[in-house]
């Protein structure tokens, strides 16, 4: 992910969610203090579980981002390196989601101002030796 600027508030990397809202996963920024933090969150229903901490920031580069979610731990991994974790997060809900929209918010808001070179999922948290892994072949065709 590389942003050009952190003029929108909230702008997505990635957000998957139903058309109802009740379900999403996104990541995304959050502008504070002159920092723009990287933020993971799970939403289910009204409430949402998220982390976002002043230590771990988007820069004007590219940076290689990994988040994860195993149960109710909640994991983001910076350039190879775990960079924040929580274990008051939610697993997301095992479900098909309607809309997936990269670099927006169901592509009506919250646009992001930069680029997404590549966007992988699994179907199971990575652990960080293969999160290290894959920074580290970033550059190859894996």
């Amino acid at each position: 992910v590389r942003y050009a600027n952190f003029d929108t508030h909230f702008a997505r990397v990635f957000n998957f969610s139903q058309n109802n809202d009740d379900d999403r996963v996104y990541v995304c920024n959050y502008n504070s203090g002159g920092k723009a933090l990287i933020c993971w969150l799970v939403v289910q229903g009204s409430n949402g579980k998220y982390i976002c901490r002043d230590s771990t920031c988007f820069d004007l580069a590219w940076v290689h981002l990994v988040v994860t979610a195993c149960g109710s731990t909640l994991c983001i991994y910076k350039d190879g390196k775990l960079a924040e974790t929580t274990t008051d997060g939610w697993e997301p809900n095992t479900l098909t989601r309607d809309l997936h929209c990269i670099g927006s918010f169901k592509g009506r808001g919250n646009f992001l101002n930069g680029t997404v070179a590549f966007l992988r999922t699994w179907d199971v948290a990575l652990k960080a030796d293969e999160v290290q892994k894959l920074y580290a072949s970033r550059n190859s065709r894996n």
